[in-house]
């Protein structure tokens, strides 16, 4: 029942349609490729969606209404275990008109891989890696990161990460994995040493490869931290789950105890986030405007 199937050869200036079809009938309605702008870009940022609850409901009713080249997703994609039956009513079946014609380039929360290690829910997206894995879109490369396996030095996984980063040649980095490196939220108590390594082993490189944004979830709420001149971190863990408690440290810049998804827009030139919440009202943008 679960099928993937390469596409080769699309123009991505124009838009391409297609239908699955089953003995000769259509399954389901008609699936778009988007065309590609090369000088502008608009991605979704949303995390700790898959609580199958009211709140999830209204985010995506939100999302739906912005036109996104893509998602990313920062990790707790299906409360509470990940298995297969949570995976389709509360993700495929809440997104599912968003699913047929925007890419959704998921990392993995701590919820996702309690059944069976996750291996469930990485086979049914099967994304450029299993755990982790890097992509370009325009001139900005995308690293999605597994923050529920080893990050240290000496892992897999850092080496991988320092040996994209040596060959990447693109004008910007954005990073995006769950647990977030800096929190000022009492929640953060409770993976404080995952955060304290991250800061040690991952922040150099992040401040070394000049990224511009590190997007994180696990934290349920929102919050802006610039902890140094460098990259901003922001989480966007309100995808729909039940709020954490709110509360700041010396780097953090915004917080905001509601439910969230964030939209950046890059250009050549610039670039815009602004995070939104279940009523979709605006609750934060980044640059900030002068005088606000």
């Amino acid at each position: 029942r679960d099928h993937d199937v390469r596409l080769e050869g699309l123009d991505l200036t124009t838009s391409t349609e297609y239908r699955l079809v089953h003995d000769g009938r259509p399954i389901g309605g008609v699936h778009r490729v988007r065309p590609r702008d090369p000088a502008k870009m608009t991605f979704i940022v949303i995390g700790d969606s898959g609580s199958g609850g009211p709140q999830q409901a209204l985010i995506r009713d939100q999302m739906d209404a912005i036109s996104a080249d893509f998602v990313v997703h920062t990790g707790d994609v299906a409360y509470d275990h990940g298995r297969r039956d949570e995976i389709i009513r509360r993700h495929c079946v809440p997104y599912a008109r968003s699913l047929a014609t925007t890419p959704w380039m998921l990392s993995w929360g701590n919820h996702d891989v309690v059944a069976d290690d996750g291996r469930m829910i990485r086979s049914m997206f099967p994304l450029p890696g299993t755990h982790y894995y890097a992509y370009t879109w325009n001139d900005t490369r995308f690293y999605a990161l597994d923050s529920t396996i080893e990050f240290g030095r000496e892992s897999e996984q850092y080496r991988w990460f320092v040996s994209d980063l040596e060959r990447a040649t693109e004008k910007r980095k954005i990073a995006y994995f769950h647990h977030p490196p800096y929190t000022g939220s009492p929640y953060g108590r409770g993976f404080r040493n995952t955060s304290r390594k991250m800061v040690e082993v991952l922040g150099p490189l992040f401040d070394k490869h000049r990224f511009t944004f590190i997007f994180n979830g696990h934290v349920h709420g929102y919050e802006r931290a610039q902890p140094h001149e460098g990259p901003v971190y922001v989480i966007t863990g309100g995808g729909g789950k039940r709020l954490n408690e709110p509360g700041t440290a010396p780097w953090t810049k915004v917080y905001r105890e509601s439910w969230n998804f964030c939209v950046v827009t890059m250009t050549d030139d610039e670039f815009v986030l602004r995070a939104f919440n279940e009523k979709g009202e605006q609750i934060d943008r980044y640059p900030e405007l002068q005088g606000s």
